[in-house]
């Protein structure tokens, strides 16, 4: 990844922590289980992608609000239920994703570039009935 990509990614710590603190808000006496999956690449390197979802899984586990399910055990329940990951970008999918983790809430999303502008788009689902 290139350092000008690393620059922008700055940027991703002020919109964790704004993710995080609506989080927070509403269920500031518990600690949730939560899951971060992969990031879809959208004209993008999928190991750009995947440094996405790692920022964003690392900030959250140092917020230490909650319980942040690793990537190894979260791909090795996937895999176990034959769940294929690409390509899940909506609501649907990641309450299935919840569901099959146990996690109360689930954050997926897609890491784009759009001419010299790169976009991260986070999709989360909470309230998910375990």
């Amino acid at each position: 990844m290139n350092s000008q990509k690393v620059g922008r990614f700055t940027s991703l710590r002020v919109i964790t922590l704004l993710f995080l603190l609506s989080f927070c808000s509403v269920y500031a006496e518990e600690k949730l289980n939560l899951a971060v999956a992969e990031f879809e690449a959208r004209n993008v390197s999928p190991m750009d992608a995947s440094a996405i979802s790692d920022l964003i899984r690392t900030e959250l586990i140092s917020q230490n609000a909650f319980r942040v399910i690793d990537r190894k055990n979260m791909e090795t329940i996937l895999i176990e239920h034959q769940f294929q990951i690409s390509g899940c970008n909506s609501q649907v999918c990641a309450i299935q994703i919840g569901k099959l983790l146990n996690v109360n809430k689930v954050v997926i999303g897609t890491f784009s570039k759009l001419f010299d502008a790169y976009y991260v788009t986070v999709i989360t689902a909470s309230e998910i009935p375990l």
